[in-house]
């Protein structure tokens, strides 16, 4: 399904023969069912859908069939994927540039500077210090907040991403979720407030 009115696409996949005379209440629309805001990324702006909660709210929850006059098709999957990144015509890369910000406060007994990478910021996690990364984009000196300075150890720890039976997190996740949104980190330094905006990355190692 390409047509939404999310920034996306709907994947739905069946492997499973049709079954007859089912009896339905109602017949839902897939696609004005996935255009609920409650299915995107949080924030005003964001019109890309966050796959974790389709599967926590949808497909975790109930089987889902597609209709077709009598016959009933179970969808065995459904995912969702966003059109960005993507090339144009001459092979650039777009961006998509409706973003949320994401502001996190720059504490340094958790986000420290490369030494040896400059512009880049790494966690001080466990088992993943130096495989998620935080890269400089820019500097702004004023920005308007339009949400709380966020903790960015209580973010990623209190989130699905982190494993607390192996004190890790899903660094390949966290890269994709953070590309959806502007991330910024707050910093102080002398009664003077700066803005960094980043880009999350992954080294490979």
């Amino acid at each position: 399904m390409s047509h939404t009115k999310t920034n996306g696409y709907v994947y739905i996949n069946s492997h499973s023969a049709p079954v007859k005379n089912l009896q339905p209440k109602k017949v839902l629309s897939i696609k004005e069912y996935l255009e609920n805001r409650n299915f995107y990324f949080d924030g005003k702006y964001n019109r890309i859908v966050e796959s974790s909660k389709v599967k926590r709210f949808l497909t975790d929850k109930y089987f889902i069939f597609l209709v077709r006059g009598n016959e009933f098709i179970e969808a065995k999957n459904l995912e969702y994927a966003s059109y960005y990144p993507r090339r144009d015509k001459d092979w650039n890369v777009v961006e998509n540039h409706v973003k949320d910000a994401l502001f996190f406060k720059l504490d340094t007994s958790y986000i420290y500077k490369s030494e040896h990478f400059p512009g880049q910021y790494f966690l001080r996690e466990k088992e993943n210090e130096g495989s998620f990364f935080l890269e400089e984009v820019k500097t702004h000196k004023n920005l308007r907040l339009d949400n709380n300075i966020l903790d960015l150890k209580n973010f990623i720890r209190s989130s699905s991403l982190y494993n607390k039976s192996t004190n890790q997190f899903n660094v390949y996740r966290l890269c994709t979720y953070l590309y959806e949104y502007k991330i910024i980190l707050v910093r102080t330094e002398e009664n003077e407030v700066q803005y960094i905006e980043v880009s999350a990355g992954q080294a490979i190692e």
